[in-house]
């Protein structure tokens, strides 16, 4: 439990756990690598979140020359909005995600990661497929927990 909180490896504890309980598939599957930390997928989340809007808004922009330029700024400057707001657009949801990512509530930012476009999503997929890990890891947490305890 100490190494998948500080998000190291833990292969080495796998066996033991096997002894006496069934493991959790996310566990077995990453304890050669660990989970990131809540704080580790906060800290890796700005550059994938800048990545997600610039793949978004490629894919999305019109034809439109204004439309086209806006695009162009965005995704040269980098600028997003860093306040969760309403709104269907890439930038909006990104910023709900990051609003979510903030505050440690990780089932809300995957929540509404879904909402991206695909190239967002397919930019934010490898940091995405980790916060899976770390919600699901959690969650099977406290039954491994009582598992282990009780035999």
């Amino acid at each position: 439990m100490a190494a998948l909180n500080a998000g190291i490896p833990y292969e080495t504890a796998l066996p033991a756990l096997e002894e006496v309980t069934e493991v959790p598939q996310v566990l077995a599957d990453n304890g050669a690598t660990g989970i990131p930390t809540v704080l580790q997928l906060q800290e890796s989340y700005t550059p994938a979140a800048r990545a997600a809007l610039e793949a978004s808004l490629t894919t999305t922009m019109s034809e439109d020359p204004g439309n086209r330029l806006m695009a162009f700024l965005r995704t040269q400057t980098g600028v997003r909005s860093l306040e969760a707001r309403e709104g269907n657009d890439p930038d909006a949801v990104l910023s709900r995600i990051t609003a979510a990512v903030d505050g440690g509530d990780l089932e809300t930012a995957l929540a509404e990661f879904a909402a991206l476009p695909e190239g967002g999503q397919e930019a934010l997929s490898s940091w995405a497929a980790e916060a899976r890990a770390r919600v699901d890891a959690d969650a099977a947490l406290p039954a491994l927990a009582a598992a282990v305890n009780t035999n």
